[in-house]
């Protein structure tokens, strides 16, 4: 019985540190897109804010099926494109999206 308890507990183990560095990693790829489309990384979203940050995921990962052979800075700046056209995101980049955007 105690051999049963062992395996258990190192498969909760396992699946509470695979939920953990899921989570890490979602929160290291949302906190890019922040800092690239000039938002700020702390504190709480306005709603044009969190709008813009799911519409840019959501056309950066139709760009990602449709062209899966640019490199990610290309498809991010094709992304931040559609969406200043969209209206989306302000005409002009800022510095932090254009020295992202050139790296």
């Amino acid at each position: 019985m105690s051999h049963y308890l062992i395996v258990a507990g190192f498969a909760l183990a396992i699946v509470v540190l695979a939920v953990l560095l899921t989570k890490l990693v979602r929160n290291l790829r949302r906190r890019e897109t922040l800092r690239r489309m000039g938002i700020p990384l702390h504190g709480a979203l306005t709603l044009r804010q969190a709008e813009a940050l799911r519409m840019f995921e959501a056309t950066e990962v139709k760009f990602k099926k449709s062209f899966p052979h640019i490199s990610d800075a290309q498809r991010r700046a094709m992304t931040s494109d559609v969406l200043r056209e969209k209206g989306v995101l302000p005409k002009t980049r800022s510095a932090v999206a254009r020295d992202t955007l050139q790296q």
